[in-house]
């Protein structure tokens, strides 16, 4: 079969729904797109719109159709499936779908967000799985780090990467069902072979935790023995950061 085939292309031929006004009230639901937030007081800003609970509802609204297609492309583009057919013996692991709607710090909508999550409950357990946690800074190590940094008057700076359980790299063989939405225009026994790790399966911590481990350690950075979220580099100057 055609291995190149995306489920990002998928939307519009499984998308027959028709789209809703999104300030309608459905079912008692009050949707107001429509007001500007900032006139509401911030207590009640939230509460003019309510997050979707199905796929089917979803795909009725622009903006979380929107969303949804986002959430795809950003899959597909991660490299993080390949379409195949399900082999015999093998059993999928489920999937559904989160829509959550962020705000910003005034309490006006930033932007609506659906994102995609295995069923990782249902996984069949491989003797691996017996370690999936992905190891957090302990207290202590904060603690010296903080004094260190005060001591040395240091500028302390931080990131944040972005879905990183989406860029830890699986070792199991893992298959998933099509994304809720997306089977109809799908052969009957296709599914997603997972490539990358996916939010929900429980070794996604580990399988993130690791190639992270595997990029620090590659430009010059020692990993602490004690806690091993700690990472060590001296530079040429002699300063040491973490």
């Amino acid at each position: 079969m055609d291995h190149s085939q995306h489920v990002a292309n998928i939307l519009t031929p499984n998308s027959s729904l028709p789209e809703e006004n999104i300030g309608e009230d459905r079912a008692g639901e009050v949707l107001i797109p429509s007001i500007d937030d900032s006139t509401l007081p911030i207590a009640l800003r939230k509460g003019v719109r309510r997050c979707s609970q199905t796929i089917q509802e979803a795909l009725k609204i622009s903006e979380w159709k929107k969303a949804v297609q986002d959430e795809i492309d950003a899959l597909e583009k991660n490299g993080t499936w390949t379409i195949t057919d399900l082999p015999v013996g093998k059993r999928p692991v489920g999937c559904k779908w989160i829509f959550t709607i962020k705000y910003k710090a005034n309490g006006s909508v930033e932007r609506f967000k659906a994102r995609l999550v295995a069923r990782g409950f249902n996984t069949i357990l491989w003797d691996r799985l017996q370690e999936t946690f992905a190891p957090v800074a302990k207290l202590n190590t904060i603690r010296i780090f903080s004094h260190w940094l005060v001591n040395q008057d240091w500028c302390l700076q931080q990131l944040d990467i972005k879905n990183a359980f989406l860029n830890g790299d699986l070792e199991e063989e893992v298959y998933m069902e099509i994304p809720p939405g997306f089977e109809e225009s799908m052969a009957k026994n296709q599914v997603c072979k997972l490539q990358k790790s996916l939010y929900g399966l429980k070794q996604s911590p580990r399988a993130w935790f690791d190639r992270f481990t595997k990029a620090v350690l590659k430009l010059g950075y020692k990993q602490g023995q004690a806690d091993h979220t700690l990472f060590v580099k001296k530079s040429h100057a002699g300063k040491w950061p973490y």
